[in-house]
């Protein structure tokens, strides 16, 4: 076994097909540390000496795991390792290969124990509490009696494509926000001519690039400063990301037209049959009809009826549409890991539970109870 740990985003792209095969073959599947979104992640928002962890078995890339320093609480100078959680990234679930997860993960808790001198704990924020990577980790501090915690929990909408659109509608036909989208489908129906499309490869890629930061520029988000447009740094991720998914065919970009309008449009990042929903813009003139609420319904038909994605994340909070048009939801957990078992990380752990949003999740070792650093 073999580790490396990367700065620079030079060093990383001549490894871009190792790393690839391991996002081909990964336990879970991740866009967000993907080689085509993580790289210009890396150029737009690493001011915070960023580094990237590489495991290799026998010459096979097995474990890809972006890291930074955070900071739990503001208030108390305490800092551990982390997954970095860039700007614009919804998922920190590392890349770790499927066949050798096990062996991946117990390499980097022991590169992560000889080199956490000062930094002696590791959170892992943001990551699917009910898929493989989790039961992995779960298993491993389970079997060892690591003490944890476990922060910020919540669920948002996920989508599974096992069923098609009119059985999916028939599940959901008491679904309040399903029935006020067919209804305000009808509506603007009767008032004009209604054009669902996709992107496709003979239409112009740069123009839909235009569109779509034109109309969130014009919206809400541009007046309070959150669109990608107000932004150098992520109007300059998103043209290099949306094209390197569009070249790999990772892109699932879909426009809705009333009277040939544009009222609104969505990007659908993929890697392999995960799918993850990035962005949605609207035009505001429109907003009675809620064009937004419109286009996630026809997209969603759409995944159902059409697409070879399996699964599709909302990356989204609760209480947002996706969490009321799609009835499966994933559960979204961060992590705060004692790998070392110090009694200062105890101490900050006991203080963190003092917050609501907290929940404790401790295993105690054997006697003695605190190993030394």
């Amino acid at each position: 076994m073999k580790t490396e740990l990367l700065s620079c985003p030079e060093q990383l792209k001549r490894y871009v097909p190792a790393w690839d095969r391991l996002s081909a073959n990964a336990l879970e599947k991740n866009a967000f540390y993907s080689s085509w979104m993580l790289l210009p992640a890396l150029k737009n928002f690493s001011n915070e000496a960023v580094k990237v962890l590489l495991i290799w078995d026998s010459g096979q890339l097995i474990g890809l795991f972006p890291l930074c320093l955070r900071q739990p609480l503001p208030h108390i100078p305490f800092r551990c390792h982390g997954m970095w959680k860039y700007k614009h990234c919804y998922l920190c679930t590392p890349l770790i290969d499927r066949a050798k997860s096990r062996k991946c993960l117990n390499e980097f808790r022991v590169w992560l124990r000889a080199h956490s001198y000062i930094h002696a704990a590791m959170q892992i924020e943001s990551f699917a509490a009910n898929e493989a990577f989790a039961d992995q980790l779960f298993k491993a501090l389970a079997e060892d009696r690591t003490q944890y915690l476990e922060r910020n929990s919540y669920y948002r909408g996920l989508l599974r494509c096992n069923i098609d659109s009119a059985t999916y509608l028939y599940n959901n036909r008491n679904s309040r926000t399903i029935k006020s989208a067919l209804q305000k489908m009808r509506k603007l129906e009767r008032d004009g001519k209604v054009d669902f499309k996709i992107l496709t490869k003979g239409d112009c890629f740069k123009s839909w690039i235009e569109d779509f930061l034109n109309l969130e520029q014009a919206g809400w988000k541009g007046r309070s400063g959150t669109a990608l447009k107000s932004s150098r740094q992520s109007e300059s991720f998103f043209r290099e990301v949306t094209c390197n998914a569009a070249q790999r065919g990772s892109l699932l970009a879909t426009r809705l037209y009333f009277r040939n309008v544009l009222i609104s449009t969505m990007c659908i990042f993929s890697s392999d049959t995960a799918g993850f929903a990035f962005k949605t813009t609207f035009d505001e003139n429109y907003g009675s009809y809620s064009p937004g609420l419109l286009l996630a319904f026809k997209t969603t038909q759409y995944l159902l009826d059409h697409s070879a994605i399996e699964t599709v994340d909302s990356c989204s909070l609760p209480g947002d549409m996706f969490f009321k048009i799609w009835r499966d939801k994933r559960p979204i957990r961060t992590l705060l890991i004692n790998d070392r078992y110090l009694k200062s990380v105890s101490l900050i752990f006991w203080l963190l539970t003092r917050k609501k949003s907290d929940k404790i999740r401790i295993y105690h070792k054997e006697e003695p109870a605190f190993g030394s650093a």
